[in-house]
């Protein structure tokens, strides 16, 4: 189990873009300072479970002061294992106050969930309220879709930088837009059940235009069977706890609840998509915990600002930016041997094998801010961690010059 979890926890690859336009700043940084939130705008309507008509609506979070005439959109959709949320939810308001102020649109909408979480304990009634999560979702997105092409692009969207995403159920919602449709093969009962309520597209708005997006972001999602994948070759970031105690992070029930239908986590999704050539960069949290980066209303660190900038890199890299977010841009830079990783209290750098003379190790945290500069005086440098924060460190050797010779990264559990 140590070996799988050390294979996997350096997955997220810190890529070398293809450069298509300049972001600068944008999409990276924080370049505004305040928010403007509109509540509250209606993009369709749809019956719940109990026959009651609900109108489905949503918040925009945009930067004050920004002209920029087509914007990065995100729709990120909140959790709440469709009994419990809606647009307000903090898993949102978190992502749209932050993202926003880097110059991102963020949308959070509600979709239709069920009146308490015993509604939920069958097999037919959770395969129905994940079908009406993808209705909802792929009408949003077709309401979008009409607004940019129509109605005059009221707040000014990029279609072509158009992701999806949200946490636990949301991402679920995300995961199935892109993945589940009428090629695959689903078990008797469930296209039944879906059938029922009206198929994949459902009735809930704006008819007869496109729900594709450039990519989705999933933070402790999960698919139905990870065979919908076979037909869609849309990239996506995972960000799953290995010990999730609600989507599992390998195969599983939700909740352990045996009677709920096996879904397959994020650890088994990764290792399609590699089958698959998809892009699928991964961030892997070593702990026992359900979207990490929030509870009770705030964020969690490091976990909030690991999310996000796993987030914005991989929006980045699909937009083309010619700014990588990664420290270790360079190319054809060697690796650092370091010991152990993950680690804890201490961690071992071994310049041996860069010919080199290395003048200074520089430890950065995964936003970029360099937390620690050690001289090196000789090829073995043992860095004291007690005070670092759980994460992701990158490390670099450079020379007085600013001269890059080696990199790597550390993990600490």
């Amino acid at each position: 189990m140590k070996q799988l979890f050390i294979q996997f926890c350096f997955l997220f690859i810190f890529y070398n873009l293809n450069a298509q336009f300049d972001c600068g700043e944008r999409y990276k940084d924080k370049i505004f300072s305040q928010v403007k939130i509109t509540e509250g705008i209606v993009y369709g309507e749809n019956y719940t479970s109990k026959g009651i008509l609900k109108t489905l609506k949503f918040d925009i979070y945009e930067p004050v002061g920004d002209t920029a005439s087509e914007r990065a959109v995100l729709v990120f959709m909140h959790g709440g294992a469709y009994w419990y949320g809606d647009e307000k939810h903090p898993e949102c308001t978190l992502m749209g106050n932050r993202l926003a102020k880097m110059g991102y649109v963020v949308i959070s909408p509600n979709y239709r969930l069920e009146p308490s979480i015993l509604s939920l304990l069958s097999n037919e009634n959770m395969v129905k309220a994940v079908g009406r999560g993808i209705q909802d979702t792929k009408a949003i997105i077709r309401f979008l879709d009409k607004n940019i092409l129509e109605d005059g692009n009221t707040w000014r969207l990029s279609r072509q930088n158009f992701f999806m995403g949200g946490a636990s159920a949301g991402a679920l919602n995300g995961l199935h837009l892109i993945f589940l449709d009428e090629n695959d093969t689903l078990q008797n009962d469930w296209k039944t059940y879906l059938d029922e309520i009206g198929g994949l597209e459902g009735t809930s708005g704006t008819p007869g235009y496109s729900s594709k997006v450039a990519g989705i972001i999933s933070i402790s999602g999960a698919l139905g069977d990870v065979n919908f994948m076979n037909n869609n070759q849309t990239p996506f970031v995972s960000i799953h706890n290995t010990k999730d105690p609600q989507i599992p992070f390998n195969s599983g029930h939700p909740y352990s609840i045996p009677i709920l239908p096996n879904i397959d986590g994020a650890n088994v999704l990764h290792q399609r998509a590699i089958e698959l050539g998809i892009k699928n960069p991964f961030y892997i949290i070593p702990t026992l915990d359900h979207t990490a980066y929030e509870s009770l209303g705030k964020a969690v660190q490091p976990y909030f600002d690991s999310t996000v900038f796993y987030m914005v890199n991989f929006m980045r890299d699909i937009m083309g930016c010619t700014e990588a977010t990664a420290i270790f841009q360079p190319k054809n830079i060697p690796n650092l041997r370091i010991y152990p990783n993950p680690g804890n209290e201490f961690f071992v750098i071994d310049t041996k094998s860069i010919n080199a003379e290395i003048d200074k190790i520089q430890i950065f945290d995964i936003t970029g801010k360099m937390i620690q500069e050690v001289n090196v005086n000789e090829s073995i440098t043992k860095i004291d961690a007690n005070l670092y924060a759980p994460g992701l460190y990158l490390i670099q050797a450079i020379k007085t010059d600013g001269t890059l010779l080696g990199k790597t990264k550390w993990q600490k559990l």
